[in-house]
Parts: C-alpha cells; sequence; structure tokens
C-alpha cells in the first residue's frame, strides 16, 4: 500500500482541509456520546486530549475500554509509574487524593 506525505496538505489543499474538519466534528461528536459512556473523564470537554481532570481520573480509575492504551499517559499508568512520575505537577495534585 502506497501512502503519500503532503506537507500542510489541509493548508494547500480544499478537499483536505474540508475532510480535516469533517473528521475533528465527527470525532468531537463522539466524544460526547462516550462522556455519557464514561463519566467523569470529561471526554465532553476535552475531546480526547489531556485535561488535568481527565489525568486525574485515569490515575484514581484506570482507562476506560476506550482509551488507547499503547499511548501515554495510559501505557505509563499500566507499566505502574505513577501519575507524578508522568506529570509531576498532578502527582502533587494526587497527593491530596
Amino acid at each position: 500500500r502506497t501512502c503519500l506525505y503532503v506537507d500542510k496538505a489541509d493548508q494547500n489543499s480544499r478537499s483536505v482541509a474540508a475532510a480535516s474538519i469533517v473528521a475533528k466534528v465527527t470525532r468531537d461528536r463522539a466524544m460526547v456520546v462516550f462522556n455519557e459512556a464514561y463519566p467523569g473523564y470529561e471526554f465532553d470537554r476535552n475531546k480526547g486530549y489531556f485535561s488535568e481532570a481527565h489525568l486525574l481520573k485515569l490515575a484514581r480509575d484506570g482507562p476506560s475500554p476506550i482509551h488507547r492504551l499503547k499511548f501515554d499517559p495510559c501505557k505509563s499508568l499500566a507499566a505502574g509509574k505513577t501519575l507524578g512520575e508522568i506529570n509531576p505537577a498532578l502527582g502533587i495534585l494526587m497527593a491530596g487524593v
């Protein structure tokens, strides 16, 4: 299977830019649905990007079934690292939890 890398394709191609927008809107809508299924991770607010509350929930309760376990911080938490080892600032917050 052949792929073609095009640097800044979304800036240089209207069809790529449109596809990028459709993909982001679709993901954002899916994250709202996931938030209802897995409350507490704030999927409706962070849209799949890490927030402080999201990381704290991961550290307390572990990943949900939709988390990608090959990516950090899920991967690091599964390997036994503490949130403080992953992100020292959040480790300080976890001390009181």
